[in-house]
């Protein structure tokens, strides 16, 4: 049997109601936008369980093994494939979730999944250990999956619905992403416990063993933690009070990442940057008032790089004819990769990271007449790195750099400080498999200076 859908944003409100898990990864766009993968992602167990309520045939189900191989966006459209008691829900013909049940009426306790794990003494996540009360709302579960509260009881839907809410809730919680799981169903009303039996370092991935509704093991990734910014004894003692006295420095995307760090270590200098933010106010709003405790002043206003009229008509009221402007706007950085070529990731790039750049500059050119301006582009040391999964925004980049060259050559009071940076520990950056960057103040702080002038 198959099945096909796409799930939407209110599918998604539901099943966080339905299994407890309100992981914002899943039910909010905005705080999904700045972490791996980028975008919504579908609850992992609700595609599984759609896709079990969609294709299965009837009979009780008693143990059932799963491997989350890779996350669903919200809007992709999806299938779910029945092979005897296989289940493979797929997008473009590529596994997103493969599943094995058994019908045993006589439910066994499942064995261990077998993975190679490094073990570790030092880990904050080994030994951790707890309980998680099913989802009570029966109502709701049986009207989402009748077929399923038959073939795994309420007591077990309730359970399997408990996975996603000890996942995304509790362990690893926040950042956490279902890796694989093998587990029978007791029929127990009993509570869930977990306990974390192995952490492999290299690829953060965890592994509990579960008991009470439902018995067995599950595996999950851990999502790196937001990287910390430095606090204010760290830019005091960085940065001298009055290093960057009456600057008034622009910084494009000064609400997040680099351009964050970049507002913090300029205000603590003693300059008053003029922040932009695009998505979020109140990330710009946080920033501004770490700015104003640092006993510094900055102005914040919104400027979409895309559609820059409305944040050039805001940054003229200013009259801004500051010397110095970074540019720190950028999409996701890191996509996922379906194909060696993926065009609406190179547009996308492109549009930030050409189109964008050169109108801005364009119009900040026109308008200051002979004024000098010194504006600093970040690229990439992934243009000489040929990293395959940053294929199409390091083409982006390196296109970036050679219009820089062109801009340079047209105005001769324009001067561009393009610099190839690292990898760098910021929210961009973060994925599931651990990678070594280099801390954001201490790239930027030289930049900053040079850029700034200061001798």
């Amino acid at each position: 049997m198959t099945a096909e859908r796409s799930f939407s944003f209110e599918d998604q409100l539901r099943f966080a109601r339905l299994s407890g898990d309100a992981n914002p990864l899943h039910v909010d766009s905005a705080w999904a936008a700045i972490v791996f993968p980028g975008e919504p992602v579908v609850h992992g167990m609700h595609a599984l369980l759609w896709g079990l309520e969609s294709t299965w045939p009837g009979g009780p189900i008693s143990a059932v093994t799963a491997t989350f191989v890779k996350p669903i966006l919200l809007g992709e459209h999806v299938t779910a494939s029945l092979s005897g008691n296989t289940l493979t829900v797929t997008y473009r013909d590529e596994p997103m979730v493969v599943t094995r049940v058994e019908s045993s009426t006589t439910a066994t306790r499942a064995p261990a999944i077998s993975i190679t794990s490094q073990r570790t003494t030092d880990s904050e996540w080994l030994h951790r250990s707890g309980t998680v009360t099913p989802p009570p709302d029966d109502d709701l579960m049986v009207s989402v999956f009748p077929r399923l509260a038959a073939a795994f009881g309420k007591a077990g839907l309730r359970g399997m619905a408990s996975l996603s809410t000890l996942v995304g809730m509790e362990c690893p919680g926040l950042r956490g992403m279902f890796a694989d799981f093998s587990v029978t169903i007791p029929g127990s009303t009993a509570e869930l416990t977990y306990k974390v039996t192995a952490f492999d370092r290299r690829f953060n991935r965890l592994t509990m063993a579960v008991d009470g509704c439902l018995t067995g093991t599950v595996a999950a990734f851990v999502g790196s933690s937001q990287p910390e910014a430095p606090t204010d004894a760290d830019l005091r003692r960085l940065v001298k009070a009055d290093e960057f006295k009456d600057q008034r420095p622009l910084i494009i995307g000064g609400s997040a990442g680099l351009g964050a760090i970049s507002s913090l270590l300029l205000a603590s200098g003693g300059a008053r940057p003029i922040i932009t933010y695009h998505t979020s106010l109140p990330a710009a709003e946080r920033i501004a008032a770490r700015i104003t405790a640092l006993g510094a002043a900055c102005d914040v206003i919104h400027f979409d790089v895309r559609d820059p009229k409305r944040g050039l008509e805001a940054l003229s009221a200013y009259r801004w004819k500051g010397a110095q402007a970074y540019y720190f706007a950028t999409p996701r950085i890191f996509r996922r990769r379906l194909e060696i070529f993926q065009a609406k990731d190179l547009y996308e790039f492109m549009q930030i990271y050409v189109d964008s750049f050169y109108e801005l500059v364009r119009t900040l050119m026109r308008d200051r007449g002979v004024l000098p301006l010194t504006i600093f582009y970040p690229s990439s040391t992934a243009i000489e790195d040929g990293t395959a999964d940053l294929f199409e925004y390091a083409v982006a980049k390196q296109a970036g750099e050679r219009l820089c060259d062109r801009l340079r050559k047209k105005y001769k009071q324009l001067s561009i400080d393009l610099e190839r940076l690292p990898r760098i520990d910021t929210r961009q950056t973060q994925t599931f498999v651990k990678a070594v960057g280099s801390s954001p103040h201490e790239v930027m702080l030289p930049v900053i200076r040079r850029v700034q002038r200061v001798k």
